[in-house]
Protein backbone atom coordinates (compact mmCIF):
# COMPACT_ATOMS: atom_id res chain seq x y z
CA UNK A 1 0.00 0.00 0.00
CA UNK A 2 2.68 2.21 1.07
CA UNK A 3 4.78 1.99 -2.58
CA UNK A 4 1.50 2.67 -4.61
CA UNK A 5 -0.54 5.10 -2.49
CA UNK A 6 0.70 7.45 -4.60
CA UNK A 7 0.18 6.29 -8.04
CA UNK A 8 -2.20 6.94 -10.62
CA UNK A 9 -3.20 5.96 -13.67
CA UNK A 10 -2.11 2.12 -14.77
CA UNK A 11 -0.30 0.15 -12.06
CA UNK A 12 1.50 -3.12 -12.45
CA UNK A 13 2.60 -4.82 -9.21
CA UNK A 14 4.93 -6.65 -10.21
CA UNK A 15 7.28 -5.65 -13.21
CA UNK A 16 8.89 -7.74 -15.95
CA UNK A 17 5.57 -10.06 -16.07
CA UNK A 18 5.35 -12.80 -19.03
CA UNK A 19 3.30 -12.55 -21.69
CA UNK A 20 0.89 -15.66 -20.99
CA UNK A 21 -0.27 -14.64 -17.77
CA UNK A 22 -3.91 -14.27 -16.25
CA UNK A 23 -5.13 -10.98 -14.73
CA UNK A 24 -7.03 -11.27 -11.25
CA UNK A 25 -8.02 -8.63 -9.98
CA UNK A 26 -10.65 -8.20 -6.42
CA UNK A 27 -12.70 -4.80 -6.23
CA UNK A 28 -13.18 -5.26 -2.80
CA UNK A 29 -15.45 -1.84 -2.32
CA UNK A 30 -17.86 -2.97 -5.28
CA UNK A 31 -20.97 -5.44 -4.99
CA UNK A 32 -22.02 -5.92 -8.60
CA UNK A 33 -24.23 -8.55 -11.04
CA UNK A 34 -22.69 -7.64 -13.72
CA UNK A 35 -19.07 -6.57 -14.75
CA UNK A 36 -18.43 -6.04 -18.54
CA UNK A 37 -14.46 -5.51 -19.89
CA UNK A 38 -15.37 -5.36 -23.36
CA UNK A 39 -13.10 -3.81 -25.75
CA UNK A 40 -13.88 -3.69 -28.93
CA UNK A 41 -10.16 -3.38 -30.52
CA UNK A 42 -8.23 -5.51 -32.21
CA UNK A 43 -5.95 -7.08 -29.44
CA UNK A 44 -3.70 -10.02 -28.97
CA UNK A 45 -4.70 -10.57 -25.16
CA UNK A 46 -6.17 -14.10 -25.22
CA UNK A 47 -5.92 -14.64 -21.28
CA UNK A 48 -9.37 -14.71 -19.52
CA UNK A 49 -9.87 -11.35 -16.97
CA UNK A 50 -11.04 -12.26 -13.40
CA UNK A 51 -12.84 -9.67 -11.51
CA UNK A 52 -13.60 -10.76 -7.93
CA UNK A 53 -16.53 -8.42 -5.49
CA UNK A 54 -17.30 -7.31 -2.37
CA UNK A 55 -18.20 -10.35 -0.49
CA UNK A 56 -21.18 -10.83 1.58
CA UNK A 57 -22.33 -12.88 4.16
CA UNK A 58 -26.44 -14.22 3.26
CA UNK A 59 -27.95 -16.75 5.42
CA UNK A 60 -24.68 -18.06 6.85
CA UNK A 61 -22.93 -18.58 3.68
CA UNK A 62 -19.89 -16.09 1.98
CA UNK A 63 -20.51 -15.06 -1.24
CA UNK A 64 -18.66 -13.15 -3.74
CA UNK A 65 -19.48 -11.82 -7.14
CA UNK A 66 -17.05 -13.12 -9.82
CA UNK A 67 -17.10 -11.65 -13.40
CA UNK A 68 -14.88 -13.52 -16.30
CA UNK A 69 -14.30 -11.63 -19.20
CA UNK A 70 -12.51 -14.19 -21.91
CA UNK A 71 -11.75 -14.14 -25.95
CA UNK A 72 -13.89 -15.89 -28.22
CA UNK A 73 -11.28 -16.63 -30.39
CA UNK A 74 -9.72 -19.06 -27.60
CA UNK A 75 -12.61 -20.01 -25.54
CA UNK A 76 -16.27 -20.74 -25.15
CA UNK A 77 -19.52 -20.80 -23.23
CA UNK A 78 -17.94 -24.53 -22.17
CA UNK A 79 -14.81 -23.36 -21.29
CA UNK A 80 -16.16 -20.92 -19.13
CA UNK A 81 -18.48 -22.88 -17.90
CA UNK A 82 -16.09 -25.19 -16.89
CA UNK A 83 -13.94 -22.76 -15.45
CA UNK A 84 -16.59 -20.93 -13.12
CA UNK A 85 -17.16 -24.91 -11.88
CA UNK A 86 -13.81 -25.27 -11.14
CA UNK A 87 -13.77 -22.32 -9.27
CA UNK A 88 -16.91 -23.25 -7.34
CA UNK A 89 -15.74 -26.68 -6.22
CA UNK A 90 -12.51 -24.76 -4.97
CA UNK A 91 -14.39 -22.43 -2.96
CA UNK A 92 -16.27 -25.06 -1.35
CA UNK A 93 -13.39 -26.39 0.28
CA UNK A 94 -12.82 -23.75 2.41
Amino acid sequence: MEQYRDVTGVIKARPGQPANFCPVSCLPWLSFTAFAQDTYTESPFLFPLIKFGKYSEENGRMQTPVSVFVSHAVADGYHTCKLINDMQDIARLF
